[in-house]
């Protein structure tokens, strides 16, 4: 699994099972996530640059 920054309020997780971990990011919710957009290989994360960061993600 690899996350890169997408800009300055999202990030691109490349994995294997998008929907999966959508489903697990969202269940734990984590402070400052705004959106999860599940694509065939990767999740696009979009936060809130006010409430957390692309390092603490």
């Amino acid at each position: 699994m690899i996350a890169m920054p997408l800009g300055d309020q999202a990030l691109l997780i490349d994995a294997p099972n998008p929907p999966f971990l959508a489903a697990a990011i969202e269940q734990a919710a984590l402070p400052g996530v705004v959106d999860l957009v599940p694509a065939k290989e990767s999740l696009l994360v979009v936060f809130d640059l006010a409430a957390t960061s692309f390092a603490t993600l």
